[in-house]
């Protein structure tokens, strides 16, 4: 035994060498609840569905999944569907290991390669309906890359997911951390620092249950960002929505809102000192005692 690690459902296992042919045969061990050693591979998750998916523990090139009855091969870690090829596995690239599923069924998986010239990782996105895409993102400077360190997931409200490096930055200037944040349909390349000392390294991001997306920087100080939401709902109704008889539609929309952050204070404090659009609007709220200046002081903080 060489290691134990934990894959991203959580789950703890113990690594060791082996064949490929013990790659295969200890993965299905593993799925019948017959071991938790596995020989060859490296189990990167197991999904809400019982899929295994792993990669070879000398390449990495390559994605398997076994379903419990069946063995693919889904995908080349630079992207793309595996077909037959002549070409050295080393094009191929290299999986990281970081996987995560979100609520939404939806499975992450990061790539990609490094050569002379360079870097380029990226994040390969499986649908629940079984489709695939993967997302490229070009290194800052050269040769290292974010997506090639050590790197956690997140769910955040509205089923967003941020992914962030996990161990201490205080190597990366402020103006080069990045964390990779996906909105429910995309990912995008985002810089949570807010510190604009040039002096200050990031020392650690947390990523935060109401959405926002903090750093502590080498001053000692803890800054949060505030990500641009998924919801392109307007924001009367959300506030509307926060006395809908439905619970959880309520919870959804009170989700909403503190994943938009502080920034949107001005506008509750609008719309809650705005009568006419509260007469207005009291022909579609349930409570006629509705007020959005119950959720200014939440949001404020």
């Amino acid at each position: 035994m060489s290691e134990v690690y934990v894959d991203g459902s959580g789950k703890p296992w113990y690594s060791a060498d082996g064949s490929d042919r013990l790659f295969h045969q200890t993965v299905e061990n593993a799925a019948a609840g017959k071991t938790t050693l596995i020989r060859g591979a490296h189990i990167l998750l197991v999904d809400r569905a019982g899929r295994f998916w792993a990669m070879n523990r000398g390449g990495g090139n390559i994605l398997h999944c076994y379903d419990g009855k069946t063995w693919t091969q889904e995908r080349f870690a630079v992207g793309g569907a595996v077909v037959p090829s002549t070409m050295p596995a080393d094009v191929y690239g290299r999986f990281v290991d970081a996987a995560f599923e979100d609520s939404a069924g939806n499975l992450f998986f990061v790539g990609g390669w490094r050569d002379k010239t360079g870097s380029r990782y990226g994040i390969h996105t499986r649908r629940p309906d079984g489709t695939w895409n993967y997302t490229l993102f070009p290194p800052l400077h050269g040769y290292e890359h974010t997506l090639d360190r050590q790197l956690s997931f997140m769910e955040l409200p509205g089923k967003r997911v941020v992914l962030y490096p996990r161990f201490p930055q205080s190597d990366i200037p402020s103006a080069d951390c990045r964390i990779y944040y996906f909105n429910g349909s995309a990912w995008s390349e985002m810089n949570p620092t807010i510190c604009k000392d040039p002096d200050h390294r990031v020392e650690a991001v947390v990523p935060l249950a109401d959405g926002s997306i903090c750093t502590l920087c080498s001053g000692a100080r803890f800054w949060s960002f505030w990500p641009e939401p998924k919801s392109s709902e307007k924001l009367e109704t959300l506030v509307v929505n926060l006395s809908d008889p439905d619970a959880k539609v309520r919870e959804a929309a009170a989700s909403a809102l503190l994943a938009r952050g502080p920034q949107i204070y001005d506008q509750l404090v609008k719309l809650s000192d705005q009568r006419r659009y509260l007469s207005s609007a009291s022909k579609i709220i349930p409570s006629p005692g509705f007020r959005a200046a119950g959720f200014v002081s939440i949001i404020r903080t």
